[in-house]
C-alpha cells in the first residue's frame, strides 16, 4: 500500500502502523479514557515513579490484540513512554544526565540573579 509515509505493508486495510496512529484511531472515548488513566495514577509515571505522567500507554499494543480499556493502560512520562516507542526518540533524545545539568545551571543562574538584586 502506498501512502503519505511511503510503502507500508498492512494485514488489513483498516490497520495503521502504530507509530503513525492518530488519537482519532483510538476511538471516541480515548481522550476520556487516557485522562482517567493519568488521574488514577495521580499524574505520576508508573515506570520511573518520579516524573509527571503525560501519556497513557497500551500495555498490550492494539496491534497485538490489546484493547482500549483502563486495565490495559498505564500512565507514563514522555521519557519512559519513548523507551517503548523508538519513533518518539527521533530528534528528541535527552538523557537524564543532560536534564540534570540544565536544571543545575538554571538554579545557579537564579541564585546569581537573587544575589545581585540583594546586593544592589
Amino acid at each position: 500500500m502506498q501512502g503519505l509515509f511511503g510503502e507500508v505493508e498492512l494485514k488489513h486495510k483498516h490497520e495503521t502502523p502504530s507509530h503513525k496512529r492518530r488519537y482519532s484511531d483510538y476511538g471516541e472515548d480515548w481522550a476520556e479514557l487516557s485522562n482517567t488513566c493519568l488521574v488514577l495514577a495521580n499524574h505520576i509515571c508508573q515506570d520511573c515513579n518520579k516524573n509527571k505522567a503525560t501519556n497513557a500507554h497500551h500495555i498490550i499494543p492494539l496491534t497485538q490484540g490489546g484493547k482500549n480499556e483502563l486495565h490495559n493502560l498505564k500512565a507514563l512520562c514522555f521519557y519512559c513512554h519513548a523507551k517503548y516507542h523508538e519513533h518518539m526518540n527521533q530528534g528528541r533524545r535527552r538523557t537524564d544526565k543532560k536534564s540534570k545539568i540544565i536544571k543545575t545551571i538554571a538554579k545557579g543562574l537564579f541564585i546569581l540573579v537573587c544575589l545581585s538584586s540583594c546586593l544592589s
